[in-house]
């Protein structure tokens, strides 16, 4: 007598799970929820409509929500995988709603590295430097190596002002790139989750401070906006 047997054939995800965000199968950008803060009701103050723009495109348009600095909440962070706080912010209107999060943290409001209460705590001071370049410094940390990064000078865009870290750079901050002639002005640098700060704290996650101003991204070459990139993926743990 003949027998039926019923198979039961597993379905193949469509999706691969990584231990960053979910990835496409083909290799795209990741399905990234992105929390952008500026300092205007869009994304309109200095270059945040190109930054807007390169973040829609990287990882779709719905993926990414821009809010305003001002009516800005902790609770605007939940379900998103990466935080990015423009230097157009007004820091006082960010200050403590979310240096406390596990979420990665990509940042370039200056103001914001330094020691104050509900601050990043990476630095000790700031300023401003006019430049075109950075010095290459570690080469091996992944940022660079996802960049495509090696030791020495590189040009990153047009002469702009950029803002940089100056005195003490916390333990737990590795310093990728410097201003060129200048080492203890600090351009690109990212602190580990778990890390020690300025202060003696632990940083909750992961966070980079990028050599820009409210201006400056439109200025980008391409390894600027590699190394941009890098630093996204790196907040992710995609790197």
């Amino acid at each position: 007598m003949l027998k039926t047997y019923q198979t039961h054939i597993a379905k193949t995800p469509v999706f691969e799970m990584t231990q960053g965000p979910v990835k496409q199968p083909a290799g795209g950008a990741p399905f990234t929820k992105v929390l952008f803060l500026g300092d205007s009701a869009g994304p309109t103050a200095g270059d945040d409509g190109a930054v807007m723009t390169h973040l829609q495109n990287r990882y779709g348009i719905p993926n990414v929500t821009y809010k305003e600095d001002s009516l800005s909440v902790t609770a605007d962070a939940d379900g998103m995988n990466i935080i990015v706080i423009s230097a157009s912010v007004a820091s006082g209107s960010i200050r403590g709603k979310f240096n406390g999060l596990v979420i990665g943290i990509l940042n370039w409001e200056r103001i914001l590295y330094t020691t104050a209460v509900g601050d990043f705590i990476q630095t000790t001071s700031r300023t401003d430097v006019t430049t075109t370049s950075m010095n290459v410094v570690l080469d091996t940390h992944p940022i660079a190596v996802r960049a495509g990064l090696t030791n020495g000078n590189v040009v990153i865009g047009g002469s702009v002002g950029r803002g940089v870290a100056t005195g003490t750079i916390s333990a737990g901050t590795s310093v990728i790139s410097e201003v060129v002639g200048v080492s203890t002005q600090k351009m690109v640098f990212a602190s580990e989750k778990g890390g020690l700060d300025v202060l003696g704290g632990t940083y909750p996650g992961r966070r980079i401070g990028f050599p820009l101003t409210t201006t400056g991204f439109n200025t980008l070459n391409a390894v600027g906006k590699a190394t941009f990139d890098a630093c996204l993926d790196w907040c992710q743990g995609i790197i």
